[in-house]
Parts: C-alpha cells; structure tokens; sequence
C-alpha cells in the first residue's frame, strides 16, 4: 500500500534518531553529522534506496530498540493502586486551565478539598496507566510480530510501523453509543478520529511525510478495567486479534488520505 521509498523516507524523516540513522547509514559510508536536519538524512537515505532492504532495515531498528519495562508495569497494573483512574471530564490538552477551573470551584464551596485532592490523583493514576497500557501493547508488537519497528525519536507523530504502514497507538474505550455488537470499524473510526484528537495534534500529522502521521491503530477494549484485571490475559487476547487483522481502513480529512487500523477486544 506504500512504497517502499515512501517508507525509508518517512523512517528517517519521521522516526529514527539521529544516532540510529548514523549507525545505520555509516555502513554505505554515509556520514551522517549532528546539524543534518531529519529531512536531510531522508534525503541521504533515499539516494541508497536501491542498497536498502526493507528487511534489513527493520531487523536493525528492532536491535537497537530500547525495551520498556513490562514487568513493571505489569505489577504496578495488578497492584490495584490504579483503581479508580480517570481524566474527570479534565481536557489532557488544557489540563492546565482544567484543573485551574476545579480550583475555582472549591474556592466558591461547590468541591470540598478531600474531593479536589482526589481528583488529582485519579488523573495521575490515569496518566501511567495509559502509559504502562500504550507501553505494553508497543513492547507485545515489537516482540511477536515480524513487519514491526518502533520509533527511536522521542516526540514522533507515529509510535511504529505495522505491515509496512506508520502508526500511531491510540488504547481507548468504545464511545458512547457504540457499542461492540452495532457499530462497524468504520463507524468506530470515524468517532474515535474526530473526537481524540485536538487541532494540534491533527495539524502536527499533517505536517508529516505525506499525511501518514495521521494515520491510527485504535485498540478499543469493552472493558478497560481488564488491564488491571487481568493485563497479561488482555495481552494474549490483543495479539490472537491482531493475527487475523483485515487490511486497515482507508479515512480522509480535509483531502489527506489516511489509514485507520481498528481492533477490538
């Protein structure tokens, strides 16, 4: 579905680190400098297009892959001490303001100081435990699956790519009204895009290599308290699903064609 130029460029321009790329590339007798802007190593990289294996490249990416720490953030899920997890109705792109505004509120006697202090530490709780989840499906993909590379760069627009497609990783509830047995993938999608996502985030994407920073793999759980259940159960469920994927939807925005991958536990 993307060629393979479009793919070493977006992996250079797009996910590596400028270490990787100049440890990968000083084997053509590149030499790749601390001043190359991202764009310009894409640029190097695709000029040996013709030397570059797809398979290559991938094998090295995932042996310099620094692994998170699953174990971890397994015991921390069955601990319990994430119970309770929850934004609050709190905008993670204003979170500032957000909780600003509940201060306010406990200043005018509408939330008593137990409640706000509550309140900041089930959105803590929330945020590792979206963490440790995002985290642990990554380190699960990265591991049993062939076609897989994370990203090196700290603050990329995709998390990986899968079956030779970027992604971004999106762990996420089914939202209100659709439910697992009357709503499509499309449908799923199509909700899931236009409501997670801030003009930011969107305009950040489309800046990427032809639009691919848009592109989405929605893990929708019915039932998100499973993580904390049960995660290495929810682990094996996840990767049994993704073994039998069908291709991943084609979505537009504002005439940037992307791609949608969604799958359901």
């Amino acid at each position: 579905m993307i060629s393979q130029k479009d793919i070493i460029r977006f992996v250079f321009q797009e996910m590596s680190s400028k270490e990787i790329a100049k440890k990968y590339l000083c084997q053509f007798d590149i030499a790749i400098q601390e001043s190359f802007s991202y764009k310009k190593i894409a640029d190097i990289a695709i000029r040996k297009k013709s030397k570059i294996k797809l398979d290559e490249l991938f094998s090295f990416f995932k042996k310099s892959y620094q692994p998170h720490p699953v174990e971890y953030h397994l015991k921390n899920l069955r601990s319990g001490m994430l119970r309770g997890h929850s934004w609050h109705k709190t905008a993670p792109s204003r979170l500032h303001l957000s909780l600003q505004t509940k201060v306010r509120e406990h200043i005018a006697d509408e939330r008593a100081l137990p409640s706000l202090i509550q309140i900041g530490s089930d959105i803590m709780k929330h945020e590792y435990f979206m963490v440790a989840t995002h985290d642990l499906i990554e380190s699960m993909l990265v591991d049993k699956f062939d076609f897989v590379i994370p990203s090196h760069r700290k603050k990329g627009v995709s998390d990986f790519i899968f079956n030779k497609i970027p992604f971004d990783l999106k762990n996420t509830s089914y939202p209100t009204g659709l439910k697992n047995k009357n709503a499509t993938n499309k449908e799923l999608a199509d909700n899931l895009i236009s409501k997670a996502d801030t003009d930011r985030i969107r305009k950040q994407a489309k800046r990427s290599y032809k639009g691919m920073g848009l592109n989405r793999f929605f893990v929708v759980m019915e039932n998100q308290e499973d993580w904390l259940n049960n995660p290495d159960q929810s682990l094996k469920k996840l990767e049994k699903r993704i073994r039998v994927l069908k291709a991943p939807i084609k979505m537009n925005i504002d005439g940037i064609s992307f791609y949608c991958q969604v799958v359901r536990i």
